[in-house]
């Protein structure tokens, strides 16, 4: 999810956990601990774009990582405010519950995380929810800011937590329906089109959880489709994605291409752009998939037969193109339209 989620989630828990005795706080470092795991994106700085893929959500989002800076995260901070006498298991509460969360949260993203590295590079990803939306983290946000007042009284600020919380969780129960709701629906069109599909995969549209994506795989591609909770017709226009596998010669025993295939967890395809070959991973779908246009691939990354850097990341906007223009049909789309 993005950062401003994680802050106002693990605000809102480490009041709940131990605002009474150590007041904003455990608001603050509550917020601290539910960001510490995106910290790995700065190791893109030292790192081959192809492995930093591979490290943002890896070890710092897996349970053993949440275990020790918990622990240890608690001691700390109790020696840091040793004059105030609570003890570090209070602490490693606070601690525990940001770095859970945000686990957990991130796990319902289609990046996914690595909850069993280093002992495993599987990564747990049951979509459900986008990394950006804000009806999720509305509530939590206005809370967070009684939070940081002065004024309510603890009891005041304690309210708006578990009232936060408790309405971000039902809209995330509901998040679950949303996903079931869409499975069926999408699996019964292909059906329906006689469409044979081995998988797919499911993702909600940008900034909402009424739309809904499917990318369903094929022998020889991938089909693409939308539909909104709002529609009123059920059948769905999907677009077909050839796979393009021929396009892979020369690159299937190259690590960087292998570490790509891997991330992509078997939804990928490769394009020709202006004679370099594209590999593109396709559960993050295209910049405007709601329009006619089926638009550019948001993770895109250029295959280069020459020795040493063979694969960089292109970095694409992953907002939509053609500006407000796009945001209207997305709005549409979302409508039913």
């Amino acid at each position: 999810m993005d950062s401003l989620t994680h802050i106002v989630l693990g605000g809102c828990l480490g009041h709940l956990a131990l605002g009474k005795k150590a007041g904003r706080k455990a608001v603050v470092w509550g917020a601290i601990a539910d960001t510490i795991p995106d910290l790995d994106v700065f190791a893109g700085f030292w790192v081959h774009p192809v492995d930093s893929l591979l490290i943002h959500r890896g070890f710092t989002h897996s349970i053993l990582f949440a275990i020790l800076c918990s622990i240890f995260g608690g001691w700390g901070l109790s020696q840091w405010y040793k004059k105030y006498e609570i003890p570090w298991k209070d602490w490693s509460l606070v601690m525990a519950l940001g770095l859970s969360s945000h686990l957990f949260i991130d796990s319902l993203t289609n990046y996914g995380t690595g909850l069993l590295e280093p002992f495993s590079n599987i990564r747990f990803a049951y979509t459900t929810i986008f990394i950006a939306d804000p009806a999720f983290t509305l509530p939590m946000l206005m809370a967070f800011v009684v939070l940081l007042r002065k004024k309510p009284s603890i009891d005041t600020k304690t309210t708006w937590a578990k009232y936060a919380i408790v309405i971000s969780s039902i809209y995330l129960v509901w998040t679950f329906i949303n996903r079931s709701h869409f499975e069926t629906l999408f699996k019964n069109q292909f059906q329906v089109q006689k469409l044979s599909i081995s998988d797919q995969s499911l993702t909600p549209g940008p900034l909402n959880n009424v739309l809904w994506s499917t990318m369903a795989r094929s022998d020889s591609g991938y089909y693409s489709g939308y539909h909104s909770l709002l529609g009123k017709d059920p059948n769905v226009k999907f677009t077909f994605i050839p796979a393009n596998d021929q396009l892979s010669e020369g690159f299937g025993s190259q690590e960087e291409y292998l570490k790509l295939k891997r991330f992509a967890k078997g939804y990928s395809c490769i394009s020709l752009m202006d004679g370099t070959p594209y590999f593109h991973d396709l559960r993050f779908g295209t910049s405007t998939g709601w329009t006619d246009q089926l638009g550019r691939f948001t993770f895109s990354y250029p295959l280069e037969r020459q020795a040493g850097d063979t694969a960089h990341l292109i970095k694409v906007n992953p907002w939509p193109q053609g500006g407000f223009e796009a945001m209207g049909a997305l709005w549409q789309k979302i409508k039913g339209n």
